[in-house]
């Protein structure tokens, strides 16, 4: 029996559990996601599927939203709050762009 469908689940419920339940605006991810997690195991993609598929989403979107802000679903509405998350994150991202970091890394 071959393992890798197995780690292929755990992966997609990660994502789905850690990302896909806790923030906003992540349903781009969403369909791979729930091929990821499909009950039979041979349904499921296999990791370079999962790789391939995965690239392409991210090669769809521009800079700007891949170094987007996290939104939490239950995350306060305190506009004080709000706003230091988002100058914050401003700041850090600035800091990104004048490295030259990209917005994912990708090794090598």
């Amino acid at each position: 029996m071959d393992p890798f469908p197995t780690d292929v689940y755990y992966l997609g419920n990660v994502i789905r559990v850690d990302f896909l339940q806790r923030y906003h605006d992540m349903e781009f991810i969403k369909p791979l996601v729930e091929d990821m997690v499909q009950d039979e195991p041979s349904k499921r993609p296999t990791m370079e599927e999962v790789n391939k598929r995965f690239m392409e989403i991210y090669h769809h979107f521009p800079k700007s939203k891949l170094r987007s802000r996290l939104v939490g679903q239950r995350e306060s509405k305190d506009p004080l709050l709000v706003v230091q998350r988002y100058i914050h994150h401003y700041v850090r991202t600035l800091i990104h762009i004048l490295l030259r970091r990209n917005p994912l890394p990708i090794p090598a």
